[in-house]
């Protein structure tokens, strides 16, 4: 029985567009696959329109997501939750984000609790969608590497 999972990234392309009045930007940003298998894909933020948190453009952003990631800062979120997946023009919590819970032990990073949630709207938290995701445990030292890696915008697109 394996003690860890594996953690690598892939990049998601949002192609930009318009339709009638409606304008959408493309956008570059960082999916993270477990066990080789797209949390993107799995937790459904490609049907939400979403796109990963660490994004070409915003470097400065993907600075500070490397350390909420690596509990360098606190959580996104009041509830200590961080979003994995945001929306794809504003990144704002407001617009709804895929969140989770990140918590670290000796010798592993622990994603679980995933949900879709908001911060205006507790009845629109959606845990039971995301029950059987999870949780992933990551060895700290890979952990680490994959998420600086993804915090490098250079690396996207």
């Amino acid at each position: 029985m394996k003690k860890h999972d594996e953690l690598k990234t892939q990049i998601i392309h949002r192609p930009g567009g318009k339709t009638g009045g409606a304008t959408w930007h493309e956008r570059f940003s960082m999916d993270f696959l477990v066990n080789g298998e797209s949390l993107y894909k799995l937790l459904g933020a490609d049907k939400l329109d979403m796109i990963g948190r660490f994004s070409k453009e915003t470097p400065d952003w993907n600075s500070k997501s490397v350390d909420v990631f690596i509990q360098k800062l606190p959580p996104d979120l009041g509830n200590g939750r961080v979003m994995l997946y945001v929306c794809s023009e504003c990144g704002d919590i407001g617009c709804g984000a895929i969140t989770m819970q990140i918590s670290k032990n000796n010798d592993e990073y622990i994603w679980s609790l995933f949900a879709y949630e908001n911060d205006y709207d507790p009845e629109m938290t959606d845990y039971e969608s995301y029950k059987s995701v999870g949780p992933f445990r990551f060895s700290t030292e890979q952990y680490e590497q994959v998420v600086h890696n993804a915090g490098n915008s250079i690396a996207l697109g």
